[in-house]
């Protein structure tokens, strides 16, 4: 669905923006107008359900101010309210996108002597991803093309009957860059101009934003030894893993186009980004270092000895070493905060100079990292009743997860490597037309880039950008003085029983406790007026705008049963089916960040709030296929027509993931948040009833459905004063039903060749599957479904916004020699 200014509300803005703003509300009106679905179009008007209707009573016109406007003078026709002048027009689309991918496989083997083997592979994926797609104009869609190459090359080497070793050299190259226009884009609309607020359900307006080819070419090689050696009842085996990764990224020219964000229509119609309420802002990017090189290695070692203490009885212990490298930056491009924020040496205040805390040149990304994490592991598999009969596995082990290259880009984004000044104040428009946030931006950097290495403080660059100008302030991410590599401890129990000489049943428990999990809260310099949920009045340190601050303090809990029944190949048929039950639960964000201050604070809840049921807590799971291939006739009419056929199929059946609800009605207007807060807040539920409620089909936006989840079931942004009394993912939504089939032949041509035809069927009863309701107790459409969910298996490969959630029918055809 999309929602556009109806001509009314064009006339109205066009009317009362400032004159230097005129050319570029003009320049997306030009683009909104031209809109290929604009013809279909209808006018927004109040309604309950439905996806053209305003559910907050307010015709589209927002609900910050807008409505009750008057179209002309000061009297007569209104905008918005019960009966007045519609904001907006919106209608249906299915405008979509090409992805286009080839893939080129090649493999070469050398059989050396008999003890010997090497082979060499290669294979190229590329093609064009289209990452986005935009309804207004197509030169605006989102286009990656993304080449993957990896050469592969194996050693293979039986020194003697006990003894082998196996060497692996393997590469990666990748590139991931946008293939925008930007030339083009930049002749339509020279900045972006986003709103939040009017439409359908107060969903706001397409942003049509120019942009820039951000993205990052990545390399790695990797080198893998592994020795095996036979040894009367053991097996010792002992290797090594490097691996090498060399990222260029283009990740800090992001955001240098100019962008204007609103969050309230009033303000969007008279082009002033200057609010009370923190609704508006402004935001342009200045990097010093618009391309860096980052390198992140790795070193693991391991041991381990498998025992056959008895003919049905083996033991596996052994130990792994893993040695993750503090990743730098070849440009010695690392800004860090000398300690974590408000921390025990950390100095806040308006007369304390910027280079007192931010300290940049480092080439290492963090202060300190955790050395070599030992990783000890035991396994056992009993077989009580002797060999072909019920055998009991399980295992305990720790395993520490490398970090990627992406944890580094906030911290070379930091300042000054990269000034992004979040502006509140000004009107619409660009350099140098006086008055507008972008002047006010240009003005910020020049005095913090010329202030910054003489030590200048806050009070001093406030002084510096000239009358007319208010300063704006930085952000800044701050990682733990001493980060530690996520963990996982895991464990598990299978008991597997042949029922006869083609079906095994598996009953299995697996689980595990995870810690050392990156946290990160992006209020940590959040304040509120009315003193909101604890916090303080005003930002701890004025010097800077939104403070992250990352913590490896998360944790996590995971328990899954699993029943499995395999039925092995015979006459042609094979199937196999399993039901898991799981519990996923962990602290995976704050809710909560005055808990996590370091400044005196009066606060109220616990840590332990955030802990919840995980995004994909699927509780009830159950999946079966099964495969059936024709059997050879001995007539050769009835090979030819009824032989070579095969029939496969994949059932899935699972119940509803989790969301979570918030109340994005707190904010500046309603607790006084400042501008330095970012972040969502849990609702507080004062209908107990509701706890735990599961959403269906029956919640759809259709007419003549009923939300799951009221806002009479929750606290107002009014009344609310604290961070939420439910957990996240405290709500489930609905379950998910569909089925996948194959059907294909094969055709013999010579006695090594034939040729296969047939089809694939995703979705295949084209059954609807609906996504997770709107979760914002502020929002119009708050529990009500709006999307549908799409099948885990498709065409379009996983990660692909592309995938559709009805049926898609594939047809194909090889020749295989």
């Amino acid at each position: 669905m999309v929602s556009l200014p109806s001509n009314a509300l064009q006339t109205y803005v066009l009317a009362h923006v400032p004159t230097t703003a005129l050319p570029y509300y003009n320049a997306i009106f030009n683009l909104y107008n031209a809109a290929p679905g604009l013809s279909r179009a209808v006018p927004v008007v109040n309604g309950t359900s439905g996806s053209f209707v305003d559910t907050t009573g307010n015709q589209g016109c927002g609900k910050n101010g807008f409505s009750g406007t008057y179209v002309t003078g000061t009297s007569g026709l209104q905008f918005g309210g019960a009966s007045g002048v519609s904001c907006a027009v919106a209608y249906g689309t299915t405008a979509s996108s090409v992805n286009t991918e080839y893939t080129v496989v090649g493999r070469v083997d050398w059989n050396i002597n008999d003890k010997q083997k090497l082979y060499f592979r290669i294979s190229r994926d590329a093609g064009v991803q289209a990452s986005s797609t935009s309804p207004i104009n197509p030169l605006f869609s989102g286009r990656s093309p993304q080449p993957w190459v990896i050469p592969q090359l194996n050693h293979t080497y039986a020194i003697t009957q006990r003894l082998s070793n196996n060497f692996i050299l393997n590469g990666n190259y990748y590139s991931v860059v946008g293939g925008a226009n930007t030339a083009a884009q930049l002749n339509l609309i020279p900045l972006a101009i986003g709103i939040s607020d009017g439409g359908a359900s107060g969903g706001g307006f397409p942003t049509l934003s120019p942009s820039l080819n951000t993205g990052r070419i990545g390399q790695q090689l990797g080198i893998i030894d592994d020795l095996s050696w036979e040894h009367g009842k053991h097996t010792l085996q002992f290797g090594v893993n490097n691996r090498n990764n060399r990222i260029s990224s283009s990740a800090n020219i992001s955001g240098t186009l100019p962008s204007y964000s609103f969050g309230s229509l009033a303000d969007y119609a008279k082009g002033l980004v200057t609010d009370s309420k923190n609704f508006n802002s402004f935001s342009q990017a200045f990097p010093l270092q618009p391309y860096v090189h980052i390198r992140v290695d790795s070193l693991g070692f391991y041991g381990q000895d498998e025992w056959k203490i008895l003919p049905n009885l083996n033991f596996t212990f052994g130990a792994r070493f893993e040695y993750q490298g503090n990743p730098w930056c070849k440009e010695n491009c690392f800004s860090r905060a000398n300690t974590v924020f408000l921390g025990t040496g950390y100095q806040a205040g308006a007369t304390v100079p910027y280079n007192a805390t931010l300290q940049n040149g480092f080439n290492k990304d963090f202060k300190s990292l955790e050395g070599i994490v030992t990783e000890p592991r035991f396994g056992f598999a009993y077989s009580p009743f002797g060999e072909g009969k019920t055998v009991v596995r399980g295992g305990i082990g720790l395993f520490a997860n490398t970090f990627t290259a992406g944890i580094t880009s906030s911290v070379y984004g930091n300042s000054p490597n990269k000034f992004t000044p979040k502006v509140t104040t000004g009107i619409v428009g660009l350099s140098p037309t006086a008055g507008t946030s972008q002047v006010t931006a240009i003005a910020s950097n020049a005095a913090f880039q010329s202030g910054f290495s003489a030590g200048d403080t806050l009070t001093q660059l406030q002084a510096a950008v000239g009358a007319g100008v208010t300063f704006s302030t930085p952000g800044l991410y701050v990682n733990p003085d001493k980060f530690h590599t996520n963990k996982v401890l895991e464990w598990s129990l299978e008991v597997e029983h042949p029922l006869t000489k083609r079906d095994v049943l598996t009953v299995s428990y697996a689980g595990n406790h995870s810690y050392n999990y990156a946290l990160s809260t992006a209020a940590a310099n959040g304040a509120s007026t009315k003193g909101f949920g604890g916090l303080p009045t005003t930002a701890p340190d004025p010097r800077f705008a939104a403070v992250t601050q990352v913590y490896d303090t998360g944790y996590g809990n995971y328990d899954g049963l699993t029943v499995a029944e395999r039925h092995a190949f015979l006459h042609g048929f094979q199937a196999s089916g399993s039901y898991t039950w799981s519990k996923s639960l962990a602290q995976t964000s704050i809710y909560n960040p005055a808990l996590y201050s370091l400044a005196s604070l009066a606060t109220t809840g616990k840590k332990s709030d955030s802990y919840g049921p995980t995004a994909f807590d699927t509780r009830h799971n159950f999946s079966a296929d099964f495969v059936y291939s024709t059997p050879k006739f001995s007539k050769a009419l009835y090979d030819h027509v009824l032989g070579g056929w095969k029939f496969g199929g994949k059932v899935y059946l699972y119940s509803g993931r989790p969301f979570t609800v918030t109340n994005g009605g707190i904010n500046g207007a309603t607790a006084g948040l400042s501008s330095t807060f970012s972040g969502s807040i849990l609702a507080d539920l004062v209908v107990p009833g509701a706890l735990g409620t599961h959403c269906s089909k029956a919640s759809v936006n259709l007419a003549g459905h009923i939300p799951c989840l009221t806002t009479v079931d929750f606290a107002t942004a009014a009344t609310q004063t604290d961070w939420g009394n439910t957990k996240p993912n405290s709500f489930r939504g609905p379950g998910f039903f569909s089925i996948s089939s194959q059907i294909g032949k094969s055709i013999p041509v010579t006695e090594g060749t034939h040729f296969e035809i047939g089809a694939d069927a995703y979705n295949l009863l084209n059954h609807p599957n609906f996504g997770l309701p709107t979760s914002d107790v502020n929002s119009g459409s708050f529990g009500l479904i709006t999307a549908t969910q799409a099948s885990p298996t498709s065409i379009y490969g996983t990660g692909q916004g592309s995938a559709v959630s009805g049926r898609v029918l594939v047809v194909f055809g090889k020749f295989v020699f």
